[in-house]
């Protein structure tokens, strides 16, 4: 087998052939989001609560945390729309692993279901 930058070459009895190896490629870029996953969140966690959380170190244009289908309990999960990509990014550094009516966050940015998400505004 002969390896350069490009190709892998290999003979055998049955024949040679050449491969051609494909170029890493940058991954794509992270679509740019002002909207924001927190997850981890607490049973008895409100909308309010999370918007009144959020709403101390940034503008916070909505929060959400969803419910189950009867609206009883909390899902331990929610979104938060910042007002500016900028700020959901500083959130990131600010809120990831923070301590919140017991739990400890997790703070993610959305990078799939956008369209969904964005009637949160």
């Amino acid at each position: 087998m002969y390896q350069d930058n490009r190709h892998l070459s290999y003979a055998s009895q049955q024949g040679s052939f050449r491969h051609t190896i494909p170029q890493q490629q940058a991954p794509p870029p992270q679509p740019q989001t002002k909207i924001v996953f927190v997850g981890n969140l607490s049973y008895f966690c409100e909308d309010r609560h999370l918007h009144d959380l959020f709403n101390e170190y940034g503008e916070v244009n909505n929060a959400r945390v969803m419910r189950s289908d009867d609206n009883t309990r909390s899902l331990m999960f929610g979104f938060v729309t910042m007002s500016s990509v900028n700020q959901a990014k500083e959130m990131e550094r600010i809120f990831n692993g923070h301590m919140f009516m017991g739990r400890k966050l997790r703070y993610d940015a959305v990078t799939v279901m956008v369209e969904l998400c964005s009637t949160f505004d």
